[in-house]
């Protein structure tokens, strides 16, 4: 936790974001500083944005895929840290244990703490500074003890004004923005809104105190939700899975359907093949009859003409001779194979339309309340 005192703030250490002195000062594009812990959790709800707003002045800087870590380091604000660590006792003075006194070189267990001086004091130290009224008759002085316990802190202390030496910066003025005490007031902020500090910081405390309670009701609105979108996610899964069993289903229905259409085609495919087979067997048959008849006639001819032919011979010859030559003139008609052959090159298949396989739609249907 580092130092929240008013000698801090008017070095210019004071990080705007936390209000404590600056802890790994980065700097914005615009050249307004904040400490990386604060600009990570400035950072941390704007993580779908591949730049950064300044909370001061609303210009953006672009982060690169290291965001926040890629920012540079206010090497100038970070040596007046230092300094400022080093001048009093170093971080967490108070909380790590005993601080040691900064007044003198001996560095003894520190038993005061001097607002105006801005020193841890040991016995000695503090001894000398109550004694020497010239110098720090005006000083405030702060037990390490009553700090310690809580009962006071070095960061309660009203700052004097720089102007008005005796008054305190007991007053805010908000045109200002700037702690005054009464006599600014009369001479430089006449007209303007005033406020007690204490009542400014009450103010703030509750608007902080009403901050803090509203964020948390707001996470466990947003938690709340998210139980709500896992439970949704479980119905709308059941809902999806129905979808598919109804498609799968009108799937099985339909290619039921196509097989049976399958089994029919194929059959008249094969009704097709036979009746032409038997065409075919039927010509075929016819020729070999055909064949027959003339092989037969020929032997007898053939027969008849090794001897004289007497008159019911060479009736029977002449007849046979006859018919031969009406089978030898016959011409084969090819007509019968050819129109076969036609009619089964004519007889195509023809796909259905697609709106045949259509097995439906995925549609929302609208539900009148």
């Amino acid at each position: 936790m580092a130092e929240k005192t008013e000698d801090a703030a008017s070095q210019n250490i004071l990080c705007p974001l936390c209000l404590d002195v600056f802890d790994n000062a980065s700097m914005l594009i615009c050249g307004h500083t904040f400490c990386k812990q604060c600009l990570e959790r400035y950072d941390a709800a704007h993580r779908d944005l591949d730049h950064m707003v300044c909370p001061l002045c609303m210009k953006v800087t672009k982060l690169d895929k290291s965001r926040v870590t890629g920012l540079p380091t206010n090497f100038t604000v970070k040596g007046l840290v230092d300094e400022y660590h080093n001048f009093h006792g170093g971080i967490n003075a108070v909380l790590e244990g005993q601080p040691k006194c900064t007044a003198c070189d001996l560095q003894g267990d520190a038993v005061s703490f001097c607002y105006e001086c801005g020193n841890y004091m040991c016995a000695k130290c503090d001894h000398g500074h109550s004694q020497m009224t010239s110098l720090f008759q005006e000083h405030q002085v702060v037990s390490m003890k009553d700090v310690v316990e809580g009962t006071a802190s070095i960061g309660q202390v009203t700052d004097k004004c720089s102007v008005h030496k005796p008054g305190k910066k007991e007053l805010f003025c908000e045109d200002c923005k700037v702690y005054i005490c009464l006599m600014c007031t009369v001479l430089n902020h006449r007209d303007h809104k005033i406020k007690h500090q204490a009542d400014l910081e009450k103010e703030i405390r509750e608007k902080v105190d009403d901050i803090i309670k509203r964020s948390n009701d707001k996470k466990s609105e947003f938690e709340k939700h998210i139980q709500d979108i896992e439970s949704k996610r479980k119905e709308i899964d059941t809902a999806i899975q129905k979808l598919e069993g109804n498609i799968k289903e009108a799937f099985a229905e339909k290619l039921d359907k196509l097989k049976e259409n399958e089994r029919m085609l194929i059959t008249e495919t094969q009704l097709l093949r036979e009746n032409c087979g038997k065409e075919l067997d039927a010509l075929k048959s016819g020729h070999r009859q055909k064949i027959k008849a003339i092989s037969s006639s020929v032997s007898l001819v053939a027969k008849g003409r090794l001897r004289h032919l007497e008159k019911d011979s060479l009736t029977a010859h002449s007849l046979i001779s006859n018919d031969l030559e009406g089978l030898l003139e016959e011409a084969i008609v090819e007509d019968s194979v050819t129109d076969l052959m036609t009619r089964t090159s004519t007889t195509l298949f023809i796909p259905a339309g697609d709106t045949l396989l259509d097995l439906g739609r995925v549609c929302q249907v609208l539900v009148w309340q």
